[in-house]
């Protein structure tokens, strides 16, 4: 209701509310211990959370617990009650992602997450294995399914002919607003790019791959430079969020560039959308 915020509080290893009206803290879930604990939100424990997303209904939230390399739900009435959705701590597989239901997945340092309106399905930046990951809400069991990224690090967009793309280290994930809810910006952070995944063109089942664009940043190592997509330069973008812009069906994406220590505005207009649904439609054909 925008009464107040959710922070993860890394160095804190807890989840924090602050109420809009007269700034007052408290702690929602983690007891300060570095662990991973599941129970009361009282008693509970993380490690180093960096992200999270507040359900539609608000009725609970997901926490990108860093260096659990798990997922963990928070629910936001009666103890605040914790449980892991999915991950599993210090069980990485280093050659990459492993899909399966959310106690089998494996995630490595994951930092970023969102949740889609219909609160059916949550979008993780698998930050250690350069990978968007999709857990699904709706299914008991939490099925995770890599959506983009191969494991390895690198800053390929999607070809016709080489479909799988890659990240380095990407930190944050946004679902784009109202009609253009089928695009997912990613804040590719070594990379030093924003990229957009289209949620539309995922073939299946199983693992996908779901087509991948860059919206802005040259990619280049490090620097700062404003411009229109490859000529703007981000240095580790940690975050984004994305909004309507002025013009009805333009998209206005904000990002925290935390090398360079400012906070960066891309600007998506409707027609540059339009375009990427017509090369899904091409590709389609």
């Amino acid at each position: 209701d925008g009464s107040f915020a959710l922070v993860a509080d890394a160095r804190g290893n807890a989840v924090r509310r602050v109420d809009l009206d007269g700034g007052r803290v408290s702690t929602v879930a983690g007891s300060g211990e570095w662990d991973l604990i599941d129970g009361p939100g009282s008693s509970a424990a993380f490690a180093s959370p960096a992200g999270l997303a507040v359900a539609p209904d608000g009725s609970f939230a997901l926490v990108a617990d860093t260096e659990n390399d798990a997922v963990r739900r928070v629910a936001l009435t009666g103890n605040n009650a914790v449980t892991t959705v999915a991950g599993r701590y210090r069980e990485v597989l280093l050659e990459g992602p492993a899909d399966g239901p959310g106690a089998e997945a494996r995630m490595w340092h994951p930092t970023g997450v969102t949740i889609s309106p219909d609160g059916a399905w949550a979008y993780v930046a698998d930050a250690g294995n350069h990978a968007v990951r999709r857990v699904d809400l709706r299914d008991p069991a939490y099925l995770v399914t890599t959506i983009a990224g191969t494991g390895l690090r690198g800053a390929d967009d999607s070809k016709p002919k080489a479909r799988a793309a890659t990240f380095h280290h990407p930190s944050a994930v946004a679902l784009l607003p109202g009609e253009h809810g089928d695009f997912l910006a990613v804040a590719d952070a070594a990379n030093g790019l924003v990229r957009i995944v289209d949620l539309a063109d995922c073939p299946g089942p199983g693992r996908t791959e779901c087509w991948v664009t860059t919206a802005a940043g040259s990619g280049e190592e490090g620097g700062y430079a404003d411009g229109v997509g490859p000529e703007a330069r981000f240095e580790l973008p940690g975050a984004v969020r994305a909004a309507p812009g002025a013009e009805e069906g333009d998209v206005v994406l904000m990002v925290a560039d935390t090398g360079n220590n400012r906070l960066r505005r891309v600007d998506i207009p409707a027609e540059a959308l339009r375009a990427l649904r017509e090369a899904r439609e091409r590709r389609a054909a």
